[in-house]
């Protein structure tokens, strides 16, 4: 019974618990830094879609927009070439992280991380808020992976593998 009194004692039990402590610690955030995969969704996953916005003050009616069609002279639109723009994805984050692109404008997604990126629209794990825009498999280090915009709005975009990397692409 006299060694439960020395002080060595409670010394080395302290010890021990701290060192449990820090294995336990270390075991925690080595499995939180594991990729989180996603399981496939399934039909029974509700489907969310984008919030409307409303119109911008000072925005004619339907009704307005078409007497002032019907007065005034017919104009050309303006027509653009499409451009491509690149998005590096990256072992923290996109860049950039905010895109603004024409419809019918392209961004290529390249991978300049050592780790497997998959870029796809919200909302994580589905991807149905615009769900063409989603390649459906990872992209290789080094590999690209390249999608046309064809519908005007704000896209959230986030990497399927590691979700807390996000970005948007607003097409106009």
């Amino acid at each position: 019974m006299k060694e439960l009194k020395d002080p060595k004692f409670f010394i080395l039990i302290a010890v021990g618990l701290v060192l449990t402590g820090i294995a336990g610690w270390e075991y925690i955030d080595f499995k939180s830094q594991e990729e989180y995969i996603a399981p496939p969704p399934t039909k029974d996953m509700p489907v969310i879609t984008p919030p409307t916005s409303p119109p911008p003050s000072g925005a004619t009616t339907e009704e307005e927009t078409i007497v002032e069609k019907e007065t005034s002279e017919p104009q050309a639109p303006v027509q653009t070439q499409p451009h491509t723009y690149t998005v590096s994805m990256q072992a923290t984050a996109f860049s950039p992280s905010s895109l603004t692109i024409n419809k019918g404008d392209t961004v290529r997604f390249v991978n300049n991380d050592t780790k497997d990126h998959w870029p796809a629209s919200d909302v994580h794990p589905v991807h149905e808020i615009y769900p063409e825009f989603d390649p459906r498999a990872v992209i290789a280090p080094g590999e690209e992976w390249s999608f046309t915009f064809e519908r005007v709005g704000e896209w959230g975009v986030h990497d399927h593998r590691s979700p807390y990397i996000t970005g948007k692409i607003i097409v106009e």
